[in-house]
């Protein structure tokens, strides 16, 4: 959602001014439910029976971010000079909603090791990252002749990074769990059967939930300077 508005005063404090200013929100939330066939995709290595890729399928995620801003700008000019004076402010939050997944179809047979595999629900975690930045803008421009042919203009801004809702999902308790031991088909029917995998030191699990965030993280920015006649 945006709003806007603009304002012009003619001859105040010296000069022609156009005033800008507006408010922004939005909400960027990620719903996603991933299946496999029963939960293991097989693999092979020159057509024999290598391995499997176990997950906790079916299996739901939710996550966010929210975001407040605002600017105001104040484009001035004084005979041959134009300054433009800006401040842009975001507000982020990155949040994960309550939410839950059902017990899939190897509940029976990991649940015991790995909890991800039945059905499980978590509470809403917000302010996972909460961030608050004020940028400045400012431009100058000088029309050297005064005929608007030949000027010289600089300028200087900061830029705040949008880093995406994804930064939430890569802690969330309710993610994704997978690995891949190695697979005999020990009764030759080509199909994985309970008790045919063998773990190996590189098998996994691997999963984001262990994961957490740096309470000093801070949000990206670039400062841009140009010159330019």
């Amino acid at each position: 959602a945006n709003a806007n508005f603009s304002y012009f005063l003619d001859g105040w404090i010296g000069g022609d001014h156009e005033l800008k200013g507006g408010l922004t929100w939005f909400n960027f939330e990620s719903d996603t439910t991933e299946y496999s066939f029963g939960g293991i995709r097989q693999g092979y290595r020159y057509g024999e029976p290598y391995n499997i890729r176990v997950e906790n399928h079916p299996q739901n995620t939710i996550y966010g971010e929210e975001s407040f801003g605002f600017f105001i700008q104040d484009t001035a000019t004084f005979g041959n000079w134009t300054i433009n004076l800006g401040l842009r402010g975001d507000a982020w939050e990155m949040y994960i909603p309550a939410q839950s997944s059902p017990d899939t179809p190897l509940c029976g047979y990991y649940g015991d090791r790995y909890p991800q595999f039945c059905a499980r629900s978590f509470d809403a975690q917000n302010n996972i990252v909460d961030w608050f930045n004020i940028a400045p803008r400012v431009g100058v421009i000088w029309d050297v002749s005064g005929n608007g042919r030949t000027a010289l203009k600089a300028s200087f801004g900061r830029f705040y990074a949008n880093v995406g809702n994804w930064l939430s999902n890569f802690v969330n308790p309710n993610s994704y769990i997978y690995f891949y031991p190695r697979w005999e088909d020990l009764n030759g029917n080509g199909l994985w059967d309970p008790g045919e995998e063998e773990e190996t030191p590189y098998s996994g699990p691997y999963s984001p939930s262990v994961n957490s965030i740096d309470p000093n993280l801070k949000q990206q920015y670039t400062d841009e300077l140009t010159i330019s006649m």
